[in-house]
């Protein structure tokens, strides 16, 4: 399901020149501003070129022209089947259209049953029949039927009252049928997309701007907030616009296996040489790319040397190739790569988008069920717009009592879905050396909101820590300066880095004096009260850090 604001084509899409892959055929009054706008975006958005009639048609055009021409260029054709679709002499002469090309053996049909079942359409007692009689002319009226007849003896997708499925996951399994149909190559892109039209958009002018030089991109930001997402509609919806094409995901995990870069490196050869260098030794992608046009994406580089290991130089592309990178760490590229560099950093989502986004995972609606809007706003608060964790806690979430609702109002990091989420945060702190991991833990339990030179000051003098220190952790996207030069962590960064300080002891769990830092307020008073300080190497007075 992909929701928000549609794309404009003329941003977004591929060059016009092209034909379509997909022609959609629907009644705009039943659903066009709701399955068939989510649909036609989940297919956009897996770069499956549809047409969908008012979008495409420029003013001035002949309506049946331009729909017949649509038809015919299109590789195959969605007719969404909707209660009201037979009552459109239109959508009926589109059916008339799409069936002649499939009978010339040159068109594709997926019939989907939207609200209504397959005998409504085809039966003499359905009620189909009953709008085509209205229509009068009845040579046009056996034409339409005997389309629809033929249409309905292909089978199709139906989803009614009756199908126990949600609709979003309906739409993806349109999808993936089409993608089998196309015998096409794109990459995943979850069911549900809000919030993110914006980066795309910008992302897809970037992509489309036409250069003398190797182009590279950033897409940086905490982990679990989409980049990867980003990076993959991205991809779908440009590849067929370069010659040649290369993905290669989770960089920085796979470099660290046997091997790792080289097989990398290898795996991007192969991919920009369309698998004639499969046995290639070491890499002249200068010579390989001789006047290719190449769309690379390098997904979750963690260092510079990764980087190298995989593409020393940009310009072993031929010009005009884009190169997109996503990873946690902002300062990545401070050296010199390529020639211009565009960063394009990812916030987390707004509340309302964020609320939006769980509660299609938790209700299958863009809104929470009545009796659940109090606990989804207090989940949602908790996530402060992490997609992964609204995914996660939503999913978690589903289908369950108002019992299990009540505890994650209060308590959402004892949800199954939390560990998940903690994990995904922890590798950025995973990367850090141990004296910065040691200086990020300080902040997550003593110093959010503390302003960042005084907080510098304190940790030299008393700790001998170095200012590289925090540009380090600001670079790795786990703290961040606010107004007032203001030292800022997503509270769920801020959460992660508490529970490895009570992790670090089992024991700490249960007796507060075996952690080696006190941040909440009632802890240090009992600690203090029952003088049993262990492993304590710091301790919050103030009250105010116990609500942070």
């Amino acid at each position: 399901m992909v929701a928000g604001s549609s794309l404009g084509a003329s941003s977004s899409s591929p060059k016009s020149c092209q034909p379509y892959h997909v022609f959609l055929s629907f009644r705009g009054s039943d659903t066009r501003k709701n399955f068939t706008d989510h649909l036609y975006q989940a297919l956009t958005w897996a770069g499956i070129r549809t047409y969908r009639d008012n979008d495409e048609i420029e003013r001035g055009d002949d309506i049946v022209l331009a729909i017949n021409k649509a038809i015919a260029e299109s590789r195959l054709s969605l007719i969404v089947f909707s209660p009201n679709f037979a009552s459109s002499s239109y959508c009926l002469d589109e059916v008339v259209k799409i069936m002649e090309c499939k009978e010339n053996n040159v068109h594709t049909v997926v019939p989907i049953f939207y609200n209504v079942s397959p005998s409504q359409v085809s039966e003499e007692s359905g009620t189909y029949v009953k709008a085509l009689r209205r229509h009068g002319n009845v040579e046009r009226v056996d034409k339409w039927w005997q389309a629809l007849k033929k249409i309905t003896d292909l089978g199709g997708m139906v989803l009614g009252d009756s199908c126990f499925r949600h609709e979003a996951g309906f739409i993806q399994e349109i999808v993936k049928k089409v993608d089998r149909r196309l015998k096409r190559i794109k990459r995943p892109v979850p069911s549900y997309v809000i919030g993110i039209e914006s980066h795309i958009e910008a992302i897809n002018k970037w992509v489309a701007y036409e250069s003398s030089d190797v182009d590279v991109a950033i897409i940086s930001g905490v982990g679990g907030v989409g980049k990867t997402i980003i990076a993959n509609i991205v991809f779908n919806m440009n590849i067929e616009t370069f010659d040649v094409w290369s993905f290669l995901q989770d960089v920085d995990e796979t470099s660290k296996q046997q091997d790792g870069l080289v097989n990398l490196q290898r795996s991007l050869v192969y991919d920009i040489s369309k698998g004639a260098l499969v046995d290639y030794k070491g890499i002249d992608l200068e010579h390989v790319t001789c006047n290719k046009r190449a769309l690379v994406v390098l997904d979750n580089v963690d260092t510079w040397g990764q980087l190298l290991g995989i593409l020393s130089k940009p310009q072993y592309l031929h010009k005009g190739s884009k190169i997109i990178i996503t990873t946690r760490c902002k300062e990545l590229l401070k050296k010199p790569y390529g020639g211009a560099c565009k960063t394009f950093w990812i916030n987390g989502l707004g509340k309302d988008h964020a609320l939006e986004l769980f509660s299609w995972h938790a209700f299958d609606k863009p809104n929470p069920d009545e009796g659940y809007v109090g606990y989804s706003e207090q989940v949602v608060q908790h996530c402060s717009g992490l997609p992964l964790a609204l995914e996660l806690l939503g999913l978690c979430l589903s289908d369950k009592d108002m019992q299990l609702w009540e505890v994650a109002a209060q308590e959402p990091e004892t949800i199954d879905g939390s560990t998940r989420i903690r994990r995904t945060l922890q590798i950025s702190y995973d990367s850090l050396d141990e004296r910065d991991k040691i200086l990020f833990l300080y902040i997550a339990c003593f110093y959010i909101g503390r302003e960042k030179d005084s907080v510098v000051k304190m940790l030299q003098s008393k700790f001998g820590y170095r200012p590289l220190g925090i540009q380090e952790l600001i670079s790795r996207s786990l703290i961040s300066i606010g107004g007032s030069n203001r030292l800022t962590m997503h509270q769920l960064i801020r959460d992660m880095g508490r529970e490895i300080v009570l992790l670090r002891s089992i024991q700490s769990i249960e007796d507060p004096g075996e952690q080696s830092r006190l941040w909440r307020y009632n802890d240090a008073i009992r600690v203090l009260k029952r003088d049993t300080v262990r492993n304590i190497s710091s301790i919050a007075f103030s009250d105010s850090f116990g609500s942070q």
